[in-house]
């Protein structure tokens, strides 16, 4: 007869003095199933047993914003630098320096800290196993994964005034030599999102329950025509195509205009650098047992 598991549930306590910024605006959610409370939530995919959620992403507007600003602010020091050092030819190559300081100004957002560096990270919940799989990227950049059990893992709801809100799931992973305390943030689809909702959802989902809502489906944007279009192309490409567009051209060529250049090289070029950064990815066992290896 084997033995029964040994549960190793971190403390609050623990977590708190692990990471100081627990000790404020976060709340310790409960495990009991609360049935009044509204379950929703955004997955990338999901297979029979297993759903995949963004863990934390550059891909969406609200998680650009400071890197936006802060590339701005560099764009911004770098063009009074250019005049002031070759103010006699300033005004002549003055437009071709615009999208280069820009792009140096996202290149630089890396400084703000370690989830600037990577495009996005996954998160898999799998009801069969029971588990939580997590690829972790570490300081020498290789990419470690974090199985978690389930039933041994507490979730707080971290959030900080208006800003973006998280979910942490935070446990000891059972597939690593030692104890070691992580934690794995589920980022907020959007700033004000209910991330106790999130929490609900995933517990319904784990316990199998057949009334659960179903999810929204998260689509990043993958190639550069999939940035271009969410940032503007879209409304200017149906200026061309669309019948009844067409006869409002003379008016809406000058929208079509504002949008590309100004809102567009503002909106799409931090999303077209971001494109080229990696993220983590799950070994191919890990593809095959949350039955992703086909998709």
């Amino acid at each position: 007869m084997a033995a029964p598991r040994t549960r190793r549930l971190p403390k609050l306590s623990e977590i708190q003095a692990r990471w100081n910024s627990f000790r404020s605006a976060c709340d310790l959610l409960s495990h009991e199933i609360d049935s009044s409370a509204k379950a929703s939530i955004s997955i990338l995919r999901q297979s029979g047993h297993c759903v995949e959620i963004t863990s934390d992403t550059l891909q969406r507007e609200n998680s650009t914003f400071e890197i936006i600003i802060w590339s701005l602010v560099v764009y911004v020091i770098l063009i009074i630098f250019w005049v002031l050092i070759f103010s006699g030819i300033a005004v002549y190559l003055f437009l071709l320096f615009l999208p280069a300081s820009y792009v140096v100004g996202i290149l630089s957002s890396r400084m703000l800290g370690a989830r600037y560096r990577r495009r996005s990270s996954r998160v898999r919940i799998d009801r069969l196993e029971r588990k939580v799989y997590y690829v972790s990227c570490g300081d020498d950049g290789r990419d470690t994964l974090w199985v978690l059990d389930w039933d041994d893992l507490l979730c707080i709801d971290y959030y900080h005034g208006r800003g973006q809100g998280y979910l942490y799931l935070v446990g000891y992973p059972s597939n690593l030599t030692g104890e070691k305390l992580v934690r794995i943030p589920i980022i907020g689809l959007r700033i004000g999102y209910s991330n106790a909702s999130t929490w609900v959802w995933l517990q319904r989902y784990m316990a199998g329950d057949t009334g659960l809502p179903a999810p929204t489906i998260e689509s990043p944007p993958r190639t550069w025509r999939d940035v271009l279009q969410r940032c503007g192309g879209r409304w200017v490409l149906e200026s061309f195509t669309d019948t009844k567009r067409r006869w409002w051209l003379l008016l809406t060529i000058w929208v079509d205009l504002v949008i590309v250049l100004l809102i567009m090289p503002v909106m799409a070029l931090p999303q077209l650098v971001i494109l080229t950064y990696s993220e983590p990815q799950f070994p191919p066992d890990n593809d095959r047992l949350c039955g992703f290896a086909l998709n």
